[in-house]
């Protein structure tokens, strides 16, 4: 059941500005991960599982990995669209921090990029291999933070 759902689940996306799609239905993505996480633990403490362990255990890595990767992806959305609001809704402010808006450019270059790739082919475990997915999104994260 896991295999099946985590092969085919698409994450929903929505329209943003015309520039791009976002995420949207974290908590859906969160509770379903969290769901089959649970599932997993549950399954270990069968006595059976040794039978099945070679086939839980990638899934129980890879769920993990799931929730940490779109635990930065939540982060970075959220930071990325309060200051896209912020840098391209006012000229005054683009001039008054020049520095960190030609920073956040080109931030939203490489944002909007993978959102794009991610709208290609939004199905979840396509999307885990983006190569440096997580590296990436680890960097979007530190320099927005700066910002």
């Amino acid at each position: 059941m896991i295999k099946e759902t985590w092969s085919t689940h698409e994450l929903e996306l929505v329209n943003y500005q015309s520039k791009c799609k976002l995420i949207r239905g974290w908590d859906d993505l969160f509770q379903l991960c969290e769901d089959h996480m649970n599932n997993i633990n549950s399954m270990k403490m069968s006595p059976y599982y040794k039978v099945f362990e070679k086939d839980i255990e990638p899934w129980s890595k890879t769920l993990e990995q799931i929730r940490i990767t779109f635990d930065y992806w939540i982060d970075v959305q959220r930071r990325y669209v309060y200051l896209e609001g912020i840098f391209f809704g006012s000229a005054d402010i683009k001039s008054m921090l020049s520095n960190e808006f030609t920073r956040f450019k080109n931030i939203d270059n490489d944002f909007t990029k993978l959102m794009k790739q991610v709208t290609k082919t939004p199905v979840v475990l396509e999307v885990m291999k983006i190569p440096n997915l997580e590296k990436m999104l680890s960097t979007f994260t530190q320099s927005l933070q700066m910002i």
